[in-house]
């Protein structure tokens, strides 16, 4: 299977990778408003769980919700999605090293580690738009590790509506190029 071919098979059967950057989207909203009323180490409860209903969610939202087709065999960018995953288990296991230590980096660190992960995606989409994404989750985690940034609410709610703001504009762009 060519690049191309593969790329727009994922496309098509993920559309654009709408659903899961939506629902990523909306767990980090949920450990935000958590950690709003009660602590980071609460909100990253939310977040590591609702994390792991992102790819199962966003799968039901495709196939059943938006009728996406299911992916085609042995399409080896399949595979590298999940193998991408495998780094978020090392952001993970720092920002939970982090917890009792540093609180206030749990998230930004997590945001880097997202940000970094969707890189991937625009290998895995066809789409530069997920350089863009990746890039504004990795400056934003940086720049409050840095301290160049006192956002008006808390990091997990900047990440999460950042996520819900590309989802959009990535359903939007799958659906123009649909046929």
């Amino acid at each position: 299977m060519q690049l191309k071919a593969a790329q727009n098979a994922m496309r098509t059967a993920h559309v654009g990778g709408a659903p899961g950057v939506l629902v990523s989207g909306v767990v980090w909203v949920a450990a935000g408003l958590v950690w709003a009323r009660s602590d980071v180490a609460q909100a990253f409860v939310v977040l590591f769980f609702g994390g792991m209903a992102i790819v199962p969610i966003g799968l039901f939202i495709a196939r059943v919700l938006l009728r996406a087709p299911k992916p085609v065999q042995a399409n080896p960018l399949d595979r590298l999605g999940l193998e991408s995953t495998f780094s978020l288990f090392a952001g993970l296991l720092i920002a939970y090293v982090l917890l009792p230590i540093s609180p206030a980096f749990v998230f930004p660190i997590m945001a880097i580690t997202i940000g970094a992960r969707y890189f991937i995606f625009r290998t895995i989409y066809g789409d530069g738009l997920f350089w863009a994404l990746g890039t504004a989750l990795t400056a934003v985690g940086v720049s409050t590790v840095l301290g160049f940034v006192t956002w008006p609410t808390n990091i997990a709610v900047v990440v999460g509506v950042i996520e819900v703001a590309f989802a959009i504009v990535v359903f939007v762009r799958s659906r123009q190029c649909d046929p």
